[in-house]
C-alpha cells in the first residue's frame, strides 16, 4: 500500500503544480514521498541486505567483487559511519541528485520522470539495484555535457558511470545511437580507446559480472513480455506524436535491440535487463521525439499505469521472500 501512495502522491503533485513551479522544484516536490519510503526503509528492498553485506566485506577489507566506483565511495563513506544501511541512504540521495540535474532540466523530462520513470524504476533504483541506478544518472548527465560539448565533463562522468557499473556502457552507447550517422574516424579511435582501457584495467571485474548475469536464468516463461509490451505501446505514442526531425532512425535502432534484448530473456536474466536499459534510454529520449500534446500526455498516463501495475505485481511476488522483499515494507526503528 504504501507504495501505491508514493505513486498516487506523484501523480498528484504533477497535476496540482506543474504550472507552478520550475521543473527542477517540481522534480523534488514530486520524488518527496517515494524519497521518504526510501530513506525510512528498515531491510526492505530486494537488494538492501545484499548491499548491508556487501559493506560489510568492504569494511572489513574484502574485494567484494564490486564495481570500483562503488567500492571506493563505500571505503569513503566508511570513514564517516559502519551502518549498512545509512550508507545505502547517502547514495540513494546522490542518485536523487544526479537524476534531478537531468529531470529536472525542462518541464517535458518531469512529465517522463513522473509518468514513467517513477512508476517503473525509481523503487527498482533505489531499494534495488542502487549500483546500476547511480550508474545511469551519471550516464544520463554525461549525455547532457556531451550536448553542451563539455568533452572533459563527458569523459568524466562516463568514467563515474561505468566505475559504477558496466551496463551503463549500454546506456550511453544507446543514448548516442542515433549520432551513428555522423560519427567519424577520430571519434571512433576515442570511442574505442576509452572502451579498451576500461576493459584492460578491469577486464577481471568485467569478465565477472558478464559470468553473473549469463549464469542467472530467465524468472519465468512470461519473462520480459511486459517490458516488451512497455516499449511497443511507447513506439507507437513516438510515431503518432513525433516531432518534425526524424526520430524514425533512432526508434528503429532501438527496437532492434529491444527485440534481441528480450529473445535473450528467454533464456538469461541478462536479456530483461538489457530490455529495461532500452526502455529507460527510450522515455529519457522522448522529450526529444515527441510532442506533449493533450493527447500524447493521456497516452502517457496509460501506460505510466502499466508500469506501476506491472512492477507492483512483481514487488507482491516476493512478499515475504528472502532477507529483504519489498513486501511487507519495513520501517527503520523495525531493522534489527
Amino acid at each position: 500500500m504504501i507504495y501505491i501512495i508514493g505513486y498516487v502522491y506523484s501523480i498528484l503533485s504533477l497535476l496540482f503544480f506543474r504550472n507552478i513551479l520550475k521543473p527542477s522544484r517540481l522534480y523534488f516536490l514530486i520524488t518527496a514521498i517515494p524519497l521518504a519510503i526510501v530513506l525510512l526503509r528498515g531491510h526492505t528492498g530486494t537488494d538492501t541486505q545484499s548491499y548491508i553485506d556487501i559493506i560489510g566485506l568492504i569494511e572489513h577489507g574484502v574485494d567484494a567483487s564490486v564495481e570500483i566506483g562503488f567500492y571506493i565511495a563505500t571505503e569513503f563513506l566508511l570513514m564517516f559511519t559502519s551502518d549498512g544501511l545509512i550508507i545505502t541512504k547517502i547514495l540513494s540521495l546522490l542518485m536523487l541528485i544526479n537524476f534531478g540535474l537531468f529531470f529536472g532540466n525542462s518541464k517535458e523530462r518531469v512529465f517522463v520522470y513522473t509518468l514513467l520513470i517513477v512508476p517503473l524504476f525509481f523503487f527498482d533504483m533505489y531499494m534495488n539495484g542502487l549500483r546500476y541506478g547511480i550508474a545511469y544518472s551519471f550516464a544520463l548527465l554525461a549525455y547532457d555535457q556531451q550536448q553542451k560539448k563539455n568533452n572533459i565533463k563527458f569523459l568524466l562522468l562516463v568514467a563515474l558511470a561505468i566505475s559504477f557499473h558496466i551496463s551503463s556502457i549500454v546506456v550511453i552507447a544507446l543514448m548516442f545511437i542515433n549520432y551513428l550517422r555522423y560519427l567519424n574516424t577520430k571519434a571512433l579511435v576515442v570511442i574505442a580507446a576509452i572502451a579498451g582501457l576500461f576493459i584492460y584495467f578491469f577486464k577481471d571485474r568485467v569478465l565477472l559480472k558478464l559470468a553473473q548475469y549469463s549464469t542467472i536464468e530467465s524468472p519465468g516463461a512470461l519473462s520480459g513480455v511486459m517490458p516488451l509490451l512497455i516499449f511497443i505501446l511507447t513506439v507507437g505514442l513516438v510515431v503518432v506524436s513525433a516531432r518534425k526531425q526524424p526520430a524514425f532512425f533512432f526508434v528503429a535502432l532501438l527496437c532492434g535491440a529491444e527485440l534481441l534484448s528480450f529473445i535473450m530473456s528467454r533464456y538469461t536474466y541478462m536479456g530483461m535487463r538489457i530490455q529495461f536499459v532500452v526502455i529507460l534510454v527510450l522515455f529519457c529520449k522522448l522529450p526529444e521525439l515527441i510532442y506533449f500534446r493533450l493527447q500524447a500526455v493521456l497516452v502517457l498516463f496509460f501506460i505510466s499505469l502499466l508500469c506501476f501495475t506491472g512492477r507492483y505485481r512483481n514487488m507482491a511476488d516476493e512478499y515475504g521472500n528472502g532477507p529483504s522483499p519489498f513486501m511487507p515494507y519495513h520501517y527503520y526503528w523495525d531493522a534489527s
